[in-house]
């Protein structure tokens, strides 16, 4: 699964964009693959005796039905707002023997965004935000993947170039591998992963020169006292999301390799 969230500090983008006018946060948009897998929490190193163990490379899809996208900012940094964004697709090679080899490509199609406000999300996905008619999708593609910590778990840091609105930046996730487990209804083989980071949605121009932004320092201009001007003047959403991925990953078939 894949998020996005408004914190009063991104995205805690995207975690991971912006969202216009604030109302009640939009729990009611997570999907429910996220307490299934956070009900497992199993490291899958090398070493363990997993199916594949004896294989130097294991190659997994996104299952878009279990994953999702979540973003949280704050709102005029008094209350937090939350969306999430459905429909993300990808792809994670895993090396078994030489971890940093592994590889992480994720989709996230704008125009699905959702925060349980109509009005919001239409301008989300306006011009003035992610322009979602110019800019269907939102991606990451990994240029390193990094083990973190000690050889009993496996977290990791991935580093790579996140693409909004035609946008590139360089941007490092902290990601978590969970499982291994199987599928009841597939029989397939199936792991947890999970991906977070915090981003300056400016940089990719989310926002930035949105009506909302310009109106408020407008009427700005026109107020007495200081104190009024400074609070018309701050920005409506922060700059800062953080934007979370939380995915179910399904083995795909017919592409392990084995070790030498």
């Amino acid at each position: 699964m894949v998020r996005f969230r408004y914190k009063t500090v991104l995205l805690g983008m995207v975690s991971l964009l912006i969202l216009p006018a604030g109302n009640a946060l939009a729990k009611a948009a997570r999907v429910p693959a996220r307490a299934a897998m956070d009900a497992r929490d199993m490291s899958i190193l090398p070493q363990q005796a997993t199916p594949w163990a004896n294989y130097s490379t294991t190659k997994w899809d996104v299952d878009s039905h279990h994953s999702a996208a979540f973003f949280y900012a704050s709102y005029m940094g008094v209350v937090d707002v939350e969306g999430s964004i459905v429909g993300v697709t990808g792809s994670v090679e895993i090396n078994h023997q030489d971890f940093n080899k592994s590889k992480v490509e994720v989709k996230i199609p704008a125009k699905t965004i959702s925060t349980n406000n109509a009005q919001r999300d239409q301008d989300l996905r306006s011009a003035d935000f992610l322009d979602v008619q110019n800019h269907e999708w939102i991606t990451f593609k990994s240029k390193s993947v990094e083990r973190v910590c000690g050889a009993s778990d496996m977290k990791l840091k991935i580093c790579g170039d996140l693409t909004i609105r035609g946008k590139k930046n360089k941007e490092c996730f902290m990601g978590k591998l969970k499982g291994p487990s199987v599928d009841p209804k597939t029989g397939n083989q199936i792991i947890g992963f999970t991906a977070e980071h915090s981003i300056d949605r400016s940089t990719y121009g989310v926002g930035a020169d949105s009506k909302a932004q310009k109106e408020r320092k407008k009427e700005a201009e026109n107020r007495v006292f200081t104190f009024a001007k400074r609070i018309a003047t701050k920005n409506i959403i922060s700059n800062k999301v953080k934007l979370e991925i939380s995915a179910m990953l399904t083995m795909q078939e017919g592409t392990l390799k084995k070790g030498m």
